[in-house]
């Protein structure tokens, strides 16, 4: 459409590209206009040497999908982060956690913004949810049916739109018909944004930016750390201020490493044993091979403790024995 000239003022006017309108219809009735704001700054060391674990072992897993693992731990921490305001005074609360995430796709020539699902965020591992991420990111949109649907709500006319999601918001079970997700992320660290705020189109959404280096005390020293400000939007008719602060700071504590308790057995990423034994005084050149000696005896213990299979009771008993005589 040509620019139009009224009155000295230019502008153009144009249709709403076919592709957002779902996310606009999302946004105008179902995003809380109640919602409340909150950051934290989160130190991402532990996150990323997770990360390095897993690709030395040939997974590659973005911070995305640990994320979305640490949120739906704080939800299953935090029954109330899942709760949900509903009409005539009462709230519903979801028992199966399901996470949501932002997906940016082109759309006949238009970036969209669609809305991804993981279900059993939880009891998935690490690597499955950074496949499920990558298939929400290059499948055709055809071939994922979340966004296949979404697409498709977007030909409904406006007045359907309006009603079934007026409906599906007062009815819990139509609500899940719809949408499952109990929380959502957004992600822009890619694009530089060192901090976001999004709407909440459920019962709190968490937004993410971009780490960068900083001075931060540990120990009582300064040192760099990669820091990143994670901020939490929630509807406050559901979620109090208080409860609200205990889910973002949980979230905080998992991401630096409380995670670990509720990862597989082989995740685990167990201190150095030499850390755990003082080496003994270097006094003459016979004290430091000894002081050596003692290094490789104790990273060869600390592989077999690593990659060994658990040992039956008998098993576990030669071992010892062994150990005594050597």
């Amino acid at each position: 459409m040509q620019a139009e000239s009224k009155r000295g003022k230019s502008f153009v006017i144009a249709p709403v590209p076919r592709s957002r309108r779902t996310i606009v219809s999302l946004l105008n009735r179902v995003a809380s206009k109640e919602a409340g704001l909150m950051f934290a700054d989160v130190d991402l060391t532990w996150a990323n040497k997770l990360r390095k674990e897993l690709k030395r072992s040939g997974k590659n897993v973005t911070i995305t999908a640990i994320l979305l693992k640490a949120i739906a731990v704080a939800q299953r921490i935090h029954p109330e982060s899942r709760t949900e305001w509903l009409p005539f005074g009462r709230r519903v609360t979801y028992n199966n956690i399901v996470a949501g995430f932002t997906v940016e796709r082109i759309i006949n020539g238009q970036p969209t913004v669609l809305l991804g699902e993981i279900e059993s965020p939880i009891e998935k591992p690490l690597e499955q949810m950074g496949a499920e991420l990558q298939e929400y990111a290059q499948l055709p949109i055809e071939k994922v049916q979340p966004l296949f649907q979404q697409n498709l709500f977007s030909y409904f006319p406006l007045f359907m739109r309006t009603i079934i999601l007026e409906v599906a918001k007062r009815i819990p079970f139509l609500r899940l018909a719809f949408q499952k997700a109990t929380f959502g992320l957004t992600s822009l660290g890619k694009y530089g944004a060192d901090g976001l705020t999004c709407p909440s189109l459920c019962g709190c959404s968490f937004s993410i930016g971009t780490a960068s280096e900083q001075a931060v005390v540990r120990d009582g020293e300064v040192v760099s750390r990669p820091i990143v400000a994670i901020g939490l939007n929630y509807d406050q008719r559901s979620i109090h201020l208080y409860q609200a602060a205990r889910i973002l700071q949980t979230v905080k504590e998992l991401l630096e490493g409380d995670l670990q308790e509720w990862l597989p057995e082989s995740l685990i990423m167990a201190p150095r044993v030499e850390a755990l034994i003082p080496p003994p005084p270097l006094a003459d050149s016979n004290d430091i091979d000894n002081h050596a000696a003692m290094l490789s005896f104790v990273a060869a213990m600390e592989r077999q403790f690593v990659s060994a299979p658990p040992l039956a009771d008998e098993d576990r008993s030669e071992r010892q024995r062994q150990l005594a005589n050597t």
